[in-house]
């Protein structure tokens, strides 16, 4: 599964765990974690203090695991799930594809 993590460190950083991890940290440490295939993407804002990583995990829980306590607890992270466009076309298309048009519909 296929999740992107974006994440800024908070206000109330815990001063004794030192500055906030930086992104680099992170992305040597996921690729260490995740093998050479699980990092799919990373990068920084180029207007926002954060950065994001793209990565390829068996679940959610894992992903926690990997991440750490004290990232959990000094960073706003935000999780998606993420999907290739194509599979979400394929899904509209087939939910088109069995949608009847209503009587009233016909004569527009």
């Amino acid at each position: 599964m296929h999740l992107l993590v974006t994440f800024k460190a908070l206000d109330t950083c815990d001063s004794s765990l030192g500055a906030p991890p930086r992104h680099g940290t992170l992305d040597s440490m996921l690729q260490e974690a995740l093998g050479p295939d699980g990092v799919v993407a990373s990068g920084s804002y180029a207007d926002l203090p954060g950065s994001f990583f793209m990565v390829d995990v068996g679940s959610t829980e894992e992903l926690a695991e990997i991440l750490g306590r004290d990232l959990l607890d000094n960073c706003h992270i935000e999780i998606s799930r993420v999907t290739v466009l194509e599979k979400v076309a394929a899904h509209f298309e087939h939910w088109y594809s069995t949608q009847q048009p209503s009587p009233a519909s016909r004569d527009v």
